[in-house]
């Protein structure tokens, strides 16, 4: 199967709708057999899809994250929340069969992206480290 998002008429309202998408995601932890989750994650993730000359190039960001359906709260959800934004927006570009062709391809932004937050989370959150 080969990918080919130029198949549809640059026109077509169809063709806006490929290219650039949002989703809903819902992840649930459940332990052992119990039939509700013990915790659960929600997020928007959009995917946008341009062409590249090696195939074609996603951008995927995530956002909007709540935790057993609330926004962050605790200092672990606040934690993950800043560590979230300092790795996405994420880019990869892939081929025609929707492999990748190379690994991240925006690894300098999110480091730098990093580095800022890592400051700020460092002053904001300072605390006594404690060795177990």
């Amino acid at each position: 199967m080969n990918i080919n998002f130029e198949n549809i008429s640059s026109k077509s309202s169809e063709y806006a709708y490929l290219k650039e998408r949002q989703y809903g995601v819902s992840v649930k932890y459940y332990a052992g057999n119990d039939e509700l989750p013990h915790k659960r994650i929600d997020y928007e993730v959009d995917v946008k899809i341009d062409a590249h000359h090696n195939g074609w190039q996603i951008d995927i960001d995530k956002q909007n994250v709540f935790f057993n359906q609330h926004e962050p709260d605790l200092i672990s959800e606040i934690l993950s929340q800043a560590i979230t934004r300092s790795i996405y927006p994420v880019q990869c570009v892939i081929n025609n069969k929707g492999l990748p062709v190379r690994g991240i391809t925006n690894h300098d932004q999110i480091l730098s992206r990093w580095n800022h937050n890592k400051k700020r989370i460092a002053d904001k959150y300072e605390g006594r480290r404690l060795i177990s």
